[in-house]
C-alpha cells in the first residue's frame, strides 16, 4: 500500500526536502488560541506552517502532517512541533506554546533569514496581545 501523491512535499527519516511554507497572517493570530498558559517557561508564537508526508518506518506508506515554526519574543530562538493531518487552516494549531526550563535542548538558533522574515510576524503579535491585555 503506497499512499504518496505526486504533489506532495515529502519527508523522509533522515531527510528535510524543500517544502512549501506559509506564515502566518494577523487575522490567524486573532482567531487561535494560546496554548499552555498556566505553564513557566519561554513562550513561543506561531510564525509559519508546512503540509508535509512522513515516511513511517518499516512500511510502505506516509502519513500526512503539518510542521509548525514558532519562534520566541526575541525572534531569536525557534522550535518546530508536527501535528498529524494537514491542517490547510490551521485548525486545532496553538498560537504559542510553552518550553519548560527543562527542555530547552528543542530550542535551535534561527539564521539571520528566518529572523528578517518572521519580524514583522512578531510585530503583528505585540499588536494582537497589546489589545487582548
Amino acid at each position: 500500500m503506497n499512499t504518496n501523491t505526486g504533489a506532495s512535499n515529502k519527508r523522509t527519516a533522515g531527510t528535510d526536502a524543500a517544502r512549501d511554507v506559509a506564515l502566518i497572517d494577523e487575522r490567524t493570530i486573532r482567531r487561535l488560541k494560546d496554548s499552555d498558559t498556566d505553564r513557566s517557561g519561554c513562550r513561543f508564537a506561531a510564525v509559519a506552517r508546512s503540509l508535509e508526508e512522513i515516511s513511517v518506518p518499516n512500511t510502505r506508506f506516509d502519513l500526512p502532517a503539518t510542521r509548525i515554526a514558532y519562534v520566541d519574543e526575541s525572534g531569536r530562538y525557534g522550535i518546530e512541533r508536527e501535528f498529524f493531518g494537514h491542517r490547510e487552516d490551521w485548525q486545532g494549531i496553538p498560537r504559542t506554546v510553552v518550553v519548560p526550563a527543562d527542555s530547552y535542548d528543542v530550542v535551535r538558533e534561527l539564521p539571520r533569514s528566518h529572523r528578517d522574515r518572521y519580524r514583522p510576524i512578531l510585530d503583528a503579535y505585540e499588536r494582537v496581545l497589546g489589545e487582548e491585555r
